[in-house]
């Protein structure tokens, strides 16, 4: 029986240690999670892209000393939503002549469009991605925008249409996230490389 306690108390003297062993790196990552909160919507994109980049940045120990799997169900819950970074980098996969050859490059600019009542419009996803063509072979990178209405309908337009809408510019470099009024929009930068890791497929920055 003492065999039993002092393996008990050995166990708990262990998870303390643990957690006293946080840096503040690890404990700033978890509070960032927990602000996230369990209703997981659309208006929960810059918080998810933030807490991805933060876990990312933590060292290999920090990583071992945090809930991933906590986070990694909230990110779950919103790339399951229609019109997510992923479903739409999934739909647009779907559309190539060989979707098995799908690569997707940098990162992948997410859109919340509003009209001047507040209303929503939709979603857009920039993505910047490749497939093999009819002849078997890459032509190189290009820009798409998938739109997804809020009637459920879904548009793929490419940068070399007038309708194409580069959100790259309105995002400070090294900035995650900025809302525009003056536009009606909000935009997300997710990064590519996870999404890629998602839907296992090659990954160029």
């Amino acid at each position: 029986m003492k065999k039993i306690i002092s393996i008990v108390l050995l166990a708990a003297l262990c998870l303390c240690l643990a957690a006293c062993g946080k840096t503040q790196a690890a404990k700033d990552w978890e509070t960032s999670v927990a602000a996230i909160g369990e209703d997981v919507n659309y208006d929960s994109a810059p918080a998810i892209a933030q807490a991805r980049r933060e876990y990312e940045a933590l060292t290999d120990e920090e990583k071992k000393s945090v809930d991933l799997e906590k986070f990694e169900t909230i990110e779950k819950t919103f790339f399951e939503l229609p019109a997510s970074p992923l479903k739409s980098a999934e739909y647009l996969k779907s559309k190539m002549k060989d979707p098995t050859s799908f690569r997707l490059y940098g990162d992948i600019f997410f859109a919340e469009f509003d009209n001047d009542e507040g209303e929503l419009i939709g979603y857009v996803a920039q993505i910047g991605c490749a497939a093999k063509n009819g002849y078997g072979a890459y032509s190189g990178e290009e820009m798409y925008d998938v739109i997804a209405l809020a009637d459920g309908s879904v548009t793929i337009v490419s940068d070399d249409d007038s309708t194409y809408l580069d959100f790259t510019g309105f995002v400070p470099q090294g900035e995650i996230s900025v809302a525009s009024e003056e536009h009606g929009m909000k935009i997300t930068v997710f990064d590519g490389k996870h999404i890629a890791d998602l839907m296992g497929c090659e990954y160029f920055d």
